[in-house]
């Protein structure tokens, strides 16, 4: 994970929960209006983001060692949600035997067809992928044993809302939960 990501969170986590002023008079609506909150938010909001995905560095160290170092979808994709302007991208650092897969805002978890199956075809990998096209904008290269960068392909994030992100892998995403959002503004 790059260290320029902090600044951007940090920014916009300030954004969200300073003080807004209150004004006196006839502009005292608009001011405090959703939309005003949004144009602060989505100026601290930059074109990319970049996104651990799969990663093994969770967990505890305590004993039983490498507890907790496995099926916590939650830790395996950090952060779960990123924001990023519209015609941005998201870079993924994706672990060994993951595959990302995004899908167009309106598309929830539940409407991943899971029965949609395709053999890995890696050893050492869990042996199905989801491969439901129903919705879905991009997708990363075929698992395999070794990390890579994956960045969205232009176009994914052109219009704002909220995009859903899976792990393809079917057992990371029917039993693990492995899935995110890409919020964009």
């Amino acid at each position: 994970m790059r260290p320029k990501l902090i600044p951007a969170i940090a920014a916009a986590v300030l954004l969200a929960c300073q003080d807004v002023p209150q004004p006196v008079g006839p502009d005292t609506e608009r001011a405090n209006s959703q939309p005003e909150m949004e144009k602060a938010l989505a100026s601290a909001v930059g074109l990319t983001a970049e996104v651990e995905f799969g990663s093994d560095h969770v967990g505890s160290s305590f004993p039983p060692g490498q507890h907790d170092n496995s099926f916590h979808a939650i830790d395996k994709i950090r952060p779960h949600i990123v924001h990023i302007l519209q015609g941005g991208s998201v870079t993924y650092e994706v672990y060994p035997c993951h595959r990302p897969a995004v899908y167009e805002p309106g598309i929830t978890p539940d409407d991943i067809d899971t029965s949609l199956l395709e053999p890995i075809g890696v050893t050492g990998c869990p042996p199905d992928r989801i491969n439901d096209p129903a919705g879905r904008l991009a997708l990363a290269p075929a698992q395999n044993l070794t990390e890579a960068d994956w960045t969205t392909p232009p176009g994914t994030f052109d219009q704002p809302g909220t995009y859903l992100v899976i792990c393809t892998t079917f057992v990371h995403f029917q039993f693990a939960k492995m899935y995110a959002f890409v919020v964009v503004h």
